[in-house]
């Protein structure tokens, strides 16, 4: 059976809940959990793989703000991106992706195309 985007971005939803509720051990999720996923997603790839933890929150805010002020083109989303950025995020740690994560939610992007 082919996964549909449809049910990557459920299981997305679901593991990224896991992840901030469990593992970041926060008690409630943000408000807007999709939008803050697929800015998540829509702009992990920017990131070199090789960047150094200790800079990779800081570049991420960077270029998801650039994609929220339309400064940077997104690609368009797909099961893989949405993959990459919940293992990014697992890496980056529990205090800097609680960190980020506020950050993202400030201004909302025009569209988010799912592909």
């Amino acid at each position: 059976m082919a996964v549909t985007l449809a049910s990557s971005l459920c299981q997305a939803i679901s593991e990224f809940s896991a992840l901030w509720l469990d593992s970041f051990d926060q008690a409630t999720l943000p408000i807007d959990t999709i939008y803050v996923l697929l800015i998540l997603a829509e702009t992990s790839g920017y990131i070199p793989t090789q960047t150094p933890l200790a800079e990779t929150a800081s570049q991420w805010h960077h270029h998801a703000r650039s994609f929220i002020h339309g400064e940077q083109h997104g690609k368009f989303l797909s099961a893989d991106n949405l993959v990459e950025a919940r293992v990014r995020l697992l890496k980056l740690g529990a205090e800097d992706a609680v960190n980020l994560v506020p950050k993202l939610h400030l201004v909302k992007p025009g569209e988010v195309w799912i592909s």
